[in-house]
């Protein structure tokens, strides 16, 4: 009996030890109110309550968060349309894994991180992950390990200027691998911009990993570049810092055009050289 009873209050305390560790689920549904919420207000998640390093979030409304502090999750879903992230100094830190089946733009010194899996595009609507008046920063605005960017997912980066740009810094810096399926996107779009401000001629960072592979899209708007020979390339520096996908802007002056065209990556693959 003493036998039993000791093996009974094991199995207790392990299941007690493993529901404690189990990440709780969370969703942000805007506490039913339509248009966008503040992601910072405890009644607009159900359970009711700001996420923390703990828990698993879902957002199935539309969140702003831009309170200048930097928040925690395990894992993120958003799903809802038009999420914002907006003031200088928040940064979403995403321990395991982000998937992105609709909308977000992150705004100025914002940024977000994830450390597994991060998925743009569910193979449905479109879905965008937008770095608004991105500039190059110090570090990157958006980190990660591993990004795949679905049929219907784009990467846009909207509005950033050849002053503020240079080729040591990329917008995304991933420690993993970068895979881009057929009918994905990648759109730079000056549409917008004040005057003076289009990238003309030079190489500009875009995403930093030594692993690329897959097939998307190429968008240029408001650009004055020559259509014809911008482009985009897969820089191999020996699994450098600076490894990566770079954009190539040959200056076509007083000429803004849309350039719409196609880089192809099948079958390539660059691996971190040690």
């Amino acid at each position: 009996m003493k036998t039993t009873t000791q093996l009974t209050s094991i199995a207790l305390l392990t299941a007690l030890s493993c529901s404690v560790a189990s990440a709780a689920l969370v969703t942000f549904d805007g506490n039913g109110l339509s248009g966008i919420q503040d992601y910072t207000v405890a009644t607009n998640w159900d359970i009711e309550g700001v996420p923390t390093i703990a828990d698993d979030a879902t957002v199935t409304g539309r969140f702003q968060l831009g309170d200048g502090t930097d928040r925690s999750l395990n894992s993120l879903t958003v799903n809802g349309g038009g999420s914002f992230m907006g003031s200088a100094g928040t940064k979403l830190n995403i321990a395991t894994d982000f998937t992105l089946n609709s909308n977000l733009a992150i705004n100025n010194a914002t940024g977000i991180e994830w450390g597994g899996q991060a998925t743009i595009g569910d193979g449905i609507g479109n879905d965008t992950l937008s770095l608004i008046y991105g500039t190059h920063r110090d570090p990157s605005v958006v980190i990660g390990k591993d990004l795949g960017v679905a049929a219907n997912g784009k990467i846009l980066l909207r509005w950033f200027t050849a002053g503020d740009e240079d080729s040591t810094v990329p917008e995304i810096d991933l420690s993993g691998a970068l895979d881009f399926a057929a009918g994905s996107i990648f759109e730079v779009n000056l549409e917008g911009g004040s005057a003076g401000n289009a990238l003309t001629e030079g190489t500009y960072f875009l995403i930093g990993s030594t692993n690329i592979t897959g097939s998307a899209t190429l968008s240029l708007i408001d650009f004055e570049a020559d259509q014809a020979n911008s482009f985009l390339s897969i820089v191999d520096t020996g699994g450098a810092a600076t490894q990566g996908l770079y954009l190539t802007v040959i200056p076509e002056p007083g000429t803004y055009a849309l350039l719409a065209g196609c880089f192809a990556l099948a079958s390539v693959m660059i691996r971190r050289r040690r």
